[in-house]
């Protein structure tokens, strides 16, 4: 039963990752169409990870209230509802809109999903189920990137964006049918029957069955949010969410413009969009394999020194992308997304070990949302410089400042969780 659960989380995130990431790949044709300047377009990139913020802020913390699986549906089912409005949008500003829809119900999936898989996996599997979950979102980047390079000329860019919004509702009408709640929610949520049915789910998935339940979660979101800077929380979580801001701000920026920044660099479209999809790429396959080498070793660690190299291997690939040096750009856009972005996935699987289960879907709620400070002004500082003729090797210098801050973060975070994540 986990192994469903899993796969159909992993379904979930994949979609996410396309309905998120497609507009990357099909920016030229809404330049073309709606004759958008570099900075116009920042604005329609910056638009879905404002909602993402928003969502993650104000939305995900009510799965500590009203339960993880209702709140994965009811977020899927906004995410595809708003991709169709956007294939049906007249104007940029129709789009925009739709886009900030969409990235609200991104940014309420991914906490959710996190914590959910978080708290159906056994100790023993719960680090590479987690990075699992943050990385593979990544495979729907890449699958909008392979349409959008296919089909873009043919079909169009409505008929790419619908199609995401109708799988992604299908997604939701699946879960319906086929998601249970979380045991860790429910033994810990109101009512006299909760030990009923958290050992009806437990043994759904294979668990031992509790003999008690432990306290109740409280019910209250903001008296959640506060407890994250009270005590030894405070500290983690200012820098957590240093972390999160720092490499939000530098992935964004990687996978929103470089497609852009190779075709003014003179490479085709179609290159273009093969060569910002290996970041992606390199992001999902190093998540998975650091997660997997750190799983006996000290995860943050190896972390800090994934980001080390990563920042040498942006350095040499500004270079090359000066020297047109196609193929090894496509190389080291790959190193990078596996180190930076690979990187970044275990820091999910960090923040979780800090935060009880009362807390956990509010605080990585809290982590996602104000990271999208740097997802959202990412791109616009990059549409800023590109409109002032920065050339693309700078712009690629100044956007390493985050990597070596979200080191110094890493290195500043307290070497002993406060609790363990199965708590």
């Amino acid at each position: 039963m986990v192994r469903t659960l899993l796969v159909l989380c992993c379904a979930l995130t994949i979609a996410d990752g396309f309905d998120l990431g497609v507009v990357a790949y099909i920016a030229p044709a809404l330049t073309a169409e709606w004759n958008l300047n570099p900075s116009a377009l920042g604005y329609v990139f910056g638009s879905g990870l404002l909602g993402l913020a928003i969502g993650a802020v104000f939305f995900a913390p009510l799965a500590d209230r009203m339960g993880r699986r209702s709140i994965i549906i009811v977020a899927a089912t906004l995410t595809g509802l708003s991709m169709l409005a956007s294939a049906f949008a007249t104007s940029s500003d129709q789009f925009l809109v739709a886009r900030l829809i969409t990235g609200a119900g991104v940014g309420v999936l991914i906490p959710v999903l996190t914590t959910y898989v978080s708290e159906i996996s056994k100790s023993s599997s719960r680090n590479v189920n987690v990075a699992l979950i943050v990385a593979i979102g990544t495979v729907g980047s890449v699958i909008a990137a392979l349409l959008s390079a296919n089909l873009l000329d043919d079909v169009g860019w409505r008929w790419i964006v619908g199609g995401g919004g109708f799988v992604t509702l299908l997604l939701a009408l699946v879960s319906f049918k086929m998601l249970s709640e979380s045991p860790v929610f429910l033994s810990r949520g109101p009512g006299s029957d909760a030990l009923q049915k958290t050992n009806v789910v437990l043994q759904r998935l294979g668990a031992t069955p509790l003999q008690s339940v432990p306290e109740a979660l409280s019910t209250s979101p903001a008296i959640s949010v506060v407890k994250l800077f009270s005590g030894s929380y405070r500290v983690t979580t200012l820098v957590l969410w240093g972390v999160f801001i720092a490499i939000n701000l530098f992935s964004y920026f990687m996978v929103s413009w470089t497609p852009q920044m190779l075709t003014q660099r003179g490479l085709s479209i179609e290159l273009s969009i093969y060569a910002g999809m290996a970041f992606p790429v390199g992001a999902g396959v190093g998540a998975i394999v650091i997660a997997a080498c750190a799983r006996n070793r000290e995860l943050r660690r190896i972390v800090i020194l994934a980001f080390a190299v990563g920042c040498a291997a942006v350095l040499v690939l500004s270079a090359l992308v000066w020297a047109k040096l196609w193929p090894y750009v496509i190389a080291f856009n790959f190193v990078s997304g596996f180190l930076i972005s690979g990187g970044f996935a275990s820091v999910f699987t960090i923040a979780a070990t800090y935060y009880s289960a009362a807390l956990r879907a509010t605080a990585i709620g809290w982590c996602m949302g104000v990271s999208r400070v740097g997802a959202v002004i990412g791109p616009v500082i990059a549409g800023y410089l590109f409109e002032r003729q920065v050339p693309v090797y700078k712009a690629y210098w100044l956007f390493l400042v985050p990597i070596f801050l979200a080191i110094l973060c890493l290195a500043y975070l307290p070497r002993c969780p406060t609790l363990q994540p199965a708590d």
